[in-house]
């Protein structure tokens, strides 16, 4: 799907921007206020931070799935083959974003992110677009009748790997997921979505 660059990795983009001598931000924040990050630093550290922690997440998540209960035959999927996990993970995030902007901030951010999610790649920033935008579509029509984006990660997942060819008869005869399989990934995922809870209540954006 790409070929990924190395980019600074998020403790190191977090302790540039973020943090400051390593005091707790919450202990900051009730002293100074909230500590200011600028839009592109933000998309920065969240965006290398989740692919770097995706890239480590697969291996674990590629270690279920060969070795899942729910599976009758073992799923042949290469170590490096991260890129569809990583793509539905930021692709979750960043559908996320106008959930706790305002108009016009939401797509600032969100347009920092995507910037920095095709630097991160050998992809442009159209193709890297055109790719999220797909995925989510994709994921809205896999977790159909449900609206709740996250319950669809799992499920895109699933498909994009190809393991309804590995299930017990009577799901793999319905091409549904197991639901103990997907409440498994469901788990293995929460690490990855970005807490905007506490972003917005230590830091204060800038542009």
């Amino acid at each position: 799907m790409w070929t990924r660059t190395r980019r600074l990795s998020t403790q190191s983009l977090y302790r540039r921007y973020i943090c400051s001598n390593h005091v707790p931000t919450s202990m900051l924040s009730t002293l100074i206020g909230k500590k200011k990050i600028t839009e592109a630093a933000l998309a920065r550290a969240l965006t290398s931070g989740t692919i770097q922690a995706a890239e480590s997440s697969f291996q674990e998540v590629l270690a279920h799935m060969r070795t899942c209960p729910h599976f009758i035959t073992e799923p042949v999927i290469s170590d490096g083959h991260d890129s569809p996990f990583i793509l539905a993970v930021m692709t979750y995030n960043i559908a996320q974003i106008p959930l706790h902007f305002n108009s016009g901030q939401d797509k600032r951010v969100a347009q920092e992110v995507l910037h920095e999610f095709a630097d991160s790649t050998s992809a442009d920033f159209m193709s890297i677009s055109l790719m999220v935008k797909d995925c989510k579509d994709m994921m809205k029509r896999l977790n159909r009748p449900s609206k709740n984006l996250y319950y669809g990660l799992a499920r895109y997942i699933f498909h994009s790997y190809g393991l309804n060819a590995h299930q017990q008869p009577h799901f793999k005869e319905l091409n549904a997921p197991n639901p103990l399989f997907l409440k498994e990934m469901d788990r293995m995922l929460e690490p990855l979505v970005w807490d905007w809870e506490m972003i917005l209540h230590e830091f204060k954006l800038s542009t």
